[in-house]
């Protein structure tokens, strides 16, 4: 049971990772491909949705925690260099971002487990969108652009829509075609070792 849950993480990042750059693919052109570009998001920050959304899905929540500490922290150590100030507040970003796409996910876990099998993906990207439109003032401060923050906020708003759009309908997908079962009848075991029915 526990290698058939692997699975289907397995899956499901896959398939989220995939769709996230193929949306900003459609969406943003070779933009995604030039690291200075924030198209390029759709890449990493698709693959880390992609993650988040796969545990949640495996009734794994507390793991996706840790990978949105981990993210933070990586941020953080990364930046460092740039002084205290711009390193906290990436570090703000990341956590924001990350936990926010905790929440959109519980949200996705939520839905299929009332019977939504179909359009879960429209209410994922919205609400994405509005996560990275309200954390779009960190990452200014950490570029220490404080001015262009207006003119960032639709930009990334769109950006957030676009990644969650592209990786829950991926998931979503792999869930009605390739795990059709598991998504409505298996059990998948949980963080506590108990068995959990996921729908």
């Amino acid at each position: 049971m526990q290698l058939a849950g692997s699975q289907g993480v397995v899956l499901r990042f896959a398939a989220g990772t995939l769709g996230s750059f193929l949306a900003g693919l459609i969406a943003f052109r070779d933009e995604i491909f030039d690291v200075g570009n924030p198209a390029f998001q759709c890449i990493p920050m698709g693959a880390l949705g992609a993650a988040i959304l796969a545990l949640v899905r495996a009734s794994r929540p507390r793991p996706a925690l840790r990978l949105v500490v981990a993210f933070a922290l990586l941020q953080l150590g990364a930046t460092w260099s740039a002084g205290w100030f711009p390193a906290t507040a990436m570090a703000a970003w990341s956590v924001a971002v990350g936990l926010g796409m905790w929440l959109v996910a519980s949200i996705y876990d939520q839905l299929a487990g009332l019977g939504v099998r179909l359009g879960k993906f429209l209410i994922v990207g919205p609400l994405l969108g509005g996560v990275y439109f309200a954390a779009t003032p960190l990452a200014s401060f950490t570029a220490g652009d404080a001015d262009g923050v207006l003119r960032s906020l639709w930009w990334n708003g769109l950006l957030g829509i676009v990644i969650g759009d592209g990786l829950g309908a991926a998931v979503e997908l792999v869930e009605l075609f390739v795990l059709p079962g598991r998504a409505a009848a298996s059990a998948e075991i949980g963080d506590d070792g108990i068995e959990q029915h996921h729908s």
